[in-house]
């Protein structure tokens, strides 16, 4: 009696093993063609985390997140903090200047190439200070009298003030971009990432250390992803997994009926399990090696592959895993497991094509635990006693 139920269980995890492989296989081929790691990031850091605010940030060219089109990439699987803190945290000295900037444009060329390129040249210093602030409004008082003038001005006074209600050091020592950023942050509309980091630089004294704690703020919110990531997969795993049992009629209740009572069968498939676990282990390891490779975070800031290498490596990728597929499928049909469709597993009745329902979703359930959860299983039962 137990040497059955054993012979039965060992019959329904090689069952499992194959269809979960087969899975892992395909979900291989839907990675590939949708690049879902990148584009999960991208949306979670476009709508979650920024939520329209300081959208821009995404195209700055320190993350390199831009195509050369003006379109924003969905190829990057990872984005360093430390690029996105440091980014965060100039935009707004950056903001400043291309506001004075697009003032100068309106100016005459000489006052331009003298005192307006003196005022673009410090206020992009990174030890921009009350002092040289003070400097700069000098330098702004040179500027033909008119619009642009007093707005280069009134934006400088608004600096300085900003940045005097901030200090708690003397004034030559205060970073004013640590200030700005402050400013900056208390316009921004959503509530939630307001307060965020509206928090975060409470706690900082200099602007170092706000790029340190942005940067480790901002790893903790995209390391969200990979629980989205994995919520995302099973999903799939799980739609893969009942296709692929309807598709070849693996139902787990049937295949357990039909082992139960043809003995001869059973021992056949404990047979064929034993015979192939090499065969199925190297078919798991590379099916996981692919996925693994597929799913791998990648640094956009790093530098690119030729164009002609990147088709290359995912006509690779692709060549491999259909290959993978195409001996999984060939050592499933060499089996004489109980699946497959023929006249005498059709139900013929509303109770039961609900029961097989059941089946189909009991195998689809089981493959999401994933190939390796189940060869584990079938190495152990098929071990010698």
């Amino acid at each position: 009696m137990i040497g059955t139920i054993v012979e039965i269980v060992i019959g329904l995890v090689f069952v499992y093993v194959l269809l979960s492989l087969l899975v892992t296989q395909l979900n291989n081929i839907v990675v590939w063609a949708t690049r879902l790691r990148a584009n999960v990031l991208f949306v979670f850091v476009r709508d979650k985390l920024l939520q329209g605010e300081l959208g821009t940030i995404l195209q700055h060219p320190l993350l390199n997140l831009v195509e050369e089109n003006g379109a924003i990439k969905r190829t990057a699987t990872y984005i360093d903090p430390q690029a996105f803190a440091l980014t965060l945290s100039n935009a707004t000295v950056e903001r400043v200047v291309r506001a004075v900037e697009s003032r100068l444009q309106g100016v005459d060329r000489q006052q331009v190439e003298s005192t307006g390129a003196k005022l673009l040249i410090e206020l992009k210093d990174p030890a921009l200070t009350i002092q040289n602030l003070q400097s700069l409004k000098t330098s702004a008082a040179n500027l033909p009298a008119g619009g642009a003038k007093q707005a280069i001005t009134a934006e400088l006074d608004d600096m300085i003030r900003v940045l005097t209600e901030y200090q708690a050091t003397p004034a030559e020592d205060k970073d004013a971009r640590l200030a700005l950023l402050q400013r900056e942050v208390q316009n921004v509309n959503n509530y939630a990432l307001r307060t965020s980091l509206s928090s975060l630089l409470e706690t900082v004294e200099t602007f170092d250390d706000t790029i340190t704690r942005i940067g480790q703020w901002f790893d903790d919110r995209v390391a969200e992803t990979s629980k989205v990531y994995s919520r995302r997969m099973a999903q799939i795993s799980f739609i893969l997994g009942l296709i692929c049992a309807i598709v070849i009629n693996a139902d787990s209740l049937y295949i357990a009926r039909v082992l139960w009572d043809d003995s001869e069968l059973r021992q056949q498939i404990v047979v064929e399990a034993t015979d192939n676990l090499s065969t199925v282990e190297e078919l798991i390891t590379s099916s996981e090696e692919m996925r693994a490779q597929l799913s791998a975070t990648e640094d956009p800031a790093a530098p690119e592959q030729p164009i002609e290498a990147q088709a290359a490596q995912r006509t690779e990728e692709l060549s491999t895993t259909l290959e993978d597929i195409e001996a999984t499928i060939a050592l499933i049909e060499s089996t004489n497991l109980p699946v497959g469709w023929s006249v005498g597993n059709v139900p013929t009745d509303v109770p039961g094509f609900l029961l097989q329902m059941v089946g189909w979703v009991i195998t689809a359930l089981a493959t999401t635990l994933g190939a390796p959860f189940w060869f584990d299983i079938l190495r152990n039962l098929t071990k010698p006693r």
